[in-house]
């Protein structure tokens, strides 16, 4: 197969040739010379030993090319003229010449970002949005074009946006270009056209974000700051409104459980605890029945009367825990200034307390008591006298002025409280015990 080129000295040339189906083509720096379909005959018996290919020469050593060969290449397939045209001239990999640059524009209307380029064609683009291809759909169009337009931005179209651009050498990337969609004011009163709009309000008149919806005391402008819907009352459904939530108890108007312990707010803050912390395994009333224990259980048995965490007697005669553990008494252990194990069971009766014990400290019983709860009616529980070393003489320890004097104490009787006397504040201490067998 002849060329058609006339070849020049001291210059390299990519020539390169195929047979495919019996058909020759001759390619000179990429481009079809000539091509043929010759009838092959054998001419001659190579020998035991002689090469079954060569270059620059045939085994007459005396018909040598004149020239220089350089990166032989031999394929197991055939080449197509566009692969042979890209050996012949290598790509060149594509170059930024101009980025996409950042853009805020306003919603529902249009945004476009573009990219330069420069390189071997062709070169194919791919948009990303937040590292996340963009794909085509009714308003973004040409994601694969070196132009991506966006019809009727809308806030999920806000994001970093970028594009890769590839060719035959190779592919480069842009630097990231940040859309963002923001929604117009026209009446500049803190509220955006398309929510006032969205919720009946006017976004021309700017009084209106003073307003209150229907029933609120939060107004539209609150409502909005807030995230909330100005439709409802109370976001959340916990039984508080929106305004209670926010203003009044410090909680959150989007979340039933403000502090995520497993006991809504309005529960809460109806029996005394803290809806902003979490309190949930604290015991309120020192009952030995945790504070969520005691509104599993409300919420649970709702044909009984609930039990309350501030009173361990939520129920008269009764503690709230044998009310938990069905009928289990209670028992309260204390070490004395003497170290010796001192504990009292709770009572099912309306005394409440029964029976007292004292050990010494190799478990021995030393004494055992019964108690009413307030014998001498002195104020103070006998159980609390006895724990604290106290005797149940009506006219020393009686509260008779009322002034609460001293160290205080919860009773567990709801709205109440006693004074611990001066004697006792160092005599004892609350520890985990080992229980006598």
């Amino acid at each position: 197969v002849q060329s058609i080129t006339t070849l020049s000295s001291n210059q390299f040339y990519h020539v390169a040739m195929t047979c495919n189906s019996g058909t020759l083509k001759l390619y000179v720096n990429g481009t079809v010379e000539n091509q043929t379909v010759p009838t092959f005959s054998q001419c001659c018996d190579a020998g035991i030993g002689s090469p079954l290919l060569t270059f620059g020469s045939q085994n007459n050593t005396n018909e040598l090319f004149r020239g220089i060969i350089d990166e032989v290449r031999i394929y197991d397939r055939v080449l197509s003229d566009i692969e042979i045209a890209q050996l012949a001239v290598p790509a060149t990999p594509p170059r930024i010449t101009q980025r996409p640059v950042s853009q805020t524009v306003g919603l529902g209307t249009n945004a476009t970002l573009q990219v330069a380029a420069e390189g071997t064609v062709p070169l194919t683009y791919q948009w990303f949005r937040d590292n996340v291809p963009v794909t085509n759909s009714a308003t973004i169009a040409s994601v694969t074009a070196s132009s991506l337009t966006i019809s009727n931005a809308q806030a999920q179209d806000t994001g970093a946006y970028f594009v890769i651009v590839t060719n035959a050498g190779g592919s480069v990337t842009s630097l990231v270009a940040v859309l963002t969609v923001y929604d117009s004011d026209t009446d500049d009163d803190g509220l955006p056209n398309s929510w006032e709009t969205a919720f009946g309000r006017n976004p021309n008149n700017p009084l209106d974000a003073a307003e209150n919806p229907p029933g609120d005391q939060l107004t539209y402008l609150q409502k909005y700051l807030l995230g909330l819907n100005p439709a409802t009352l109370d976001a959340d459904n916990d039984g508080l409104t929106d305004y209670a939530d926010f203003f009044i108890y410090g909680t959150n108007p989007l979340a039933a459980d403000t502090d995520g312990d497993g006991i809504p707010d309005a529960w809460e803050i109806a029996n005394g605890l803290n809806p902003r912390a979490n309190d949930a395994h604290d015991d309120l009333d020192l009952d030995r029945v945790s504070n969520i224990q005691e509104y599993q259980y409300s919420i649970a048995h709702t044909n009984e009367p609930a039990l309350d965490p501030r009173n361990p007697f939520s129920r008269s005669g009764v503690s709230d825990y044998e009310v938990f553990t069905g009928g289990h008494r209670a028992t309260q252990f204390y070490y004395d200034r003497t170290d010796r194990l001192i504990g009292a069971d709770y009572n099912r009766g309306s005394n409440g307390f029964a029976i007292a014990y004292v050990y010494d400290g190799n478990g021995n019983m030393l004494r055992q008591k019964n108690l009413a709860r307030d014998a001498n009616h002195n104020g103070l529980p006998d159980i609390w006298e006895f724990l604290h070393g106290l005797t149940n003489n009506a006219s020393t320890f009686a509260d008779s002025d009322g002034d609460l004097t001293g160290r205080i104490i919860r009773n567990g009787r709801r709205g109440q409280i006693r004074a611990m006397p001066q004697v006792s504040r160092d005599c004892w201490a609350i520890r985990e015990p080992t229980l006598p067998h």
